[in-house]
């Protein structure tokens, strides 16, 4: 029988913002325990639940109930000789707004079982307050500084953009890395036993070394507190902007060569030799190691073309081009490098089941190879940008089943050129446009009513936007 009991939550304003703080304790008939806290409504849906170690008791315990958020410490067990703090929190559900709901207290350890209700009474800012709580936060981050392009890669949609050309600017820019910033230190993403600053890759669509204010840009983000990544076809990295690269000084940059042969290389819209390009890697590499600019990680990256979906000649299709490759990096490496007094290793340890099959599916979307002085020779798979670009002969068939392999919508957020947002770096169209943050907070769109949807779908197997219904839709003969 249940012995119903109330709490009623209530919400207050504090410096702006709703925030929540109410407290109800139960005593408990002294004995063993085995309690289980349930979260539901009075039709009988569960939204979280709370499961604690059993105990042999032997005194009175309490129930300390705080729903400011959903979580393990929102139920928690006193005086009692039990584990204060639930062993098992499921919090599978975002309960509906105006329900009626309720928390139901079970002690499984006697017979009848114990059970308690206590009726719970919120608002719709309740609601708001738990749907941020139970939403995982957005962990990379990806901003498109431009989306101008010199290259036409076959694998690469770049060339039929349909959105305007433009570089980011600066005072955007500015406003965007501050509130990806603000954003991870509420979410307290880069607190750890190492403190470390959060990443963001300056690239989407376009060539970021076309970017006029480069240096001024990784700058505002090294002033917001955040690590930098900035991706590059290599082709516009002359002595200039070897130059501009080393002073701005971001954490990682990728040397994207993308294609071992000339004829891949040729494909790319290229007006050179893939010999030039090589010769462009090395002095960057040369002009890095003079500079002593060793925070500044290096991956020389090559596109992997296996399988039948990907448009594109001349790329990586077998191990054995894989090897060649680190043969001939590694030379020019440690050639570049045979001077230098730094602590790197000259080739850390690496797990020989994957330096036997580079190639391997476990591995994708890339494998790195380490060739010493923070440089990495990286495989990458080539993508066909959700099915978009597919070779000729080929077509897909959208499904409306599946789950991204990515994650996509429960980490990944992108920041188009013009501030426009989705939560997919293949959706270069941004056909999602999930709002604008140079006018609205990371947190509104990213715990707003599309991306909820978006999650609550996904995690039923079920795929609600186009361009995951094409990305993992099947890819047949046309």
């Amino acid at each position: 029988m249940l012995q119903p009991a109330t709490i009623q939550a209530l919400s207050r304003r504090d410096t702006g913002g709703i925030t929540w703080d109410e407290v109800a304790e139960i005593a408990l008939p002294a004995g063993p325990l085995a309690l289980q806290v349930s979260l539901g409504d009075i039709e009988g849906e569960i939204y979280a639940q709370w499961e604690f170690e059993p105990s042999l008791g032997g005194s009175i315990g309490q129930l300390r109930i705080d729903l400011s958020t959903l979580d393990h410490t929102s139920v928690v067990l006193t005086g009692s000789q039990a584990n204060p703090v639930a062993r098992d929190f499921t919090g599978a559900r975002l309960p509906r707004p105006g329900a009626s709901l309720a928390l139901f207290v079970e002690n499984r350890a006697v017979s009848p079982a114990i059970r308690r209700m206590i009726s719970v009474t919120c608002g719709e800012s309740a609601f708001v307050h738990w749907q941020q709580t139970l939403t995982p936060p957005a962990q990379w981050f990806y901003v498109e500084i431009t989306n101008i392009c010199n290259l036409k890669c076959p694998f690469c949609p770049s060339k039929d953009l349909l959105r305007p050309r433009q570089h980011m600017s600066l005072a955007l820019a500015e406003t965007v890395f501050r509130k990806i910033a603000d954003y991870i230190a509420a979410q307290s993403l880069g607190e750890a036993y190492v403190q470390f600053r959060p990443m963001v890759f300056l690239h989407v669509m376009g060539e970021p070394v076309l970017h006029p204010r480069l240096q001024r840009v990784v700058q505002l983000a090294h002033e917001a507190g955040l690590a930098v990544a900035v991706f590059t076809n290599v082709t516009m990295i002359n002595r200039q902007n070897i130059g501009k690269l080393i002073e701005a000084a971001p954490e990682l940059v990728t040397l994207s060569v993308n294609t071992p042969t000339e004829l891949g290389y040729a494909k790319l819209g290229t007006k050179d030799t893939l010999n030039d390009q090589h010769e462009r890697v090395k002095s960057y590499l040369r002009e890095r190691a003079e500079a002593g600019s060793f925070k500044t990680a290096v991956d020389i990256q090559y596109m992997s073309s296996k399988g039948d979906n990907v448009r594109g000649e001349g790329l990586v299709q077998s191990t054995q081009d894989v090897w060649r490759l680190f043969r001939r990096w590694l030379a020019i490496n440690r050639s570049i490098h045979r001077h230098q007094n730094v602590s790197f290793r000259s080739l850390p340890r690496l797990q020989m089941v994957d330096m036997a099959n580079p190639l391997s599916p476990h591995l994708d979307p890339s494998f790195r190879i380490p060739l010493g002085y923070g440089v990495n020779l990286t495989i990458k798979t080539a993508c066909s940008f959700g099915n978009v670009t597919l070779p000729k002969g080929r077509k897909v068939r959208p499904t409306r089943f599946g789950q991204c392999p990515y994650n996509s919508p429960f980490q990944q957020m992108v920041v188009f050129v013009d501030g426009s947002v989705s939560f997919c770096n293949l959706d270069y169209e941004n056909t999602v446009n999930l709002g604008d943050l140079s006018k609205q907070s990371i947190e509104a769109l990213w715990n707003g009513t599309r991306m909820t949807r978006t999650r609550n779908c996904m995690a039923a197997g079920i795929l609600n936007e186009p361009v995951c219904q094409r990305c993992l839709g099947v890819v047949a003969p046309s």
